[in-house]
């Protein structure tokens, strides 16, 4: 750190530890141009004076920045809050304490409708018998191989990947 950045040193680390005290009026006037443009102009000014104080800088325009988003979070969901008419109150302790009898609950004897299956265990459960539906249908079949060894150098040419004329190998 050079000598003539220790008073932009000490300035932003003052600013960095009180960006959560400035009022969020000045906060938000970070979003015009003509402040945006000035902090450009002002980082090349501290790239100018050296590293240290244009490191110091960029991180005090980022908080800045960072608090001011918070701030606008905040904003939008109180306004959020606010639109949102339809929202039930929140129940007292002693209202919720009452229990709620308006729920119909089916009794588990009924046996299920056609289209129901039933949750409960049924007789072929914990079986392994496995009964095909159709005969198979897996047209699979090995591929034709070579087997590794002399007859590999004769396929290898026939596909293009073999012996090239002029040139000795050491396995001839």
């Amino acid at each position: 750190m050079y000598r003539s950045e220790l008073p932009y040193f000490i300035t932003f680390a003052i600013l960095i530890l009180s960006i959560p005290i400035i009022p969020s009026k000045i906060i938000l006037l970070f979003d015009s141009l003509i402040i945006r443009i000035a902090i450009i102009f002002g980082l090349l000014f501290l790239i100018s004076i050296g590293p240290t104080a244009a490191i110091f800088g960029l991180i005090l325009i980022a908080l800045i920045y960072l608090e001011r988003n918070k701030i606008k979070i905040i904003e939008a969901t109180k306004k959020i809050d606010l639109m949102d008419v339809d929202a039930p109150q929140q129940m007292t302790v002693k209202q919720e304490s009452v229990s709620q009898k308006t729920v119909p609950v089916l009794d588990f004897n009924i046996p299920p409708r056609d289209d129901e299956m039933p949750y409960l265990p049924s007789d072929d459960c914990n079986s392994d018998n496995f009964s095909p539906v159709a005969p198979s249908i897996n047209m699979k079949h090995a591929l034709i191989t070579i087997n590794p060894g002399s007859s590999t150098n004769d396929f290898y040419e026939e596909n293009g990947f073999g012996h090239v004329e002029g040139v000795e190998t050491l396995s001839s």
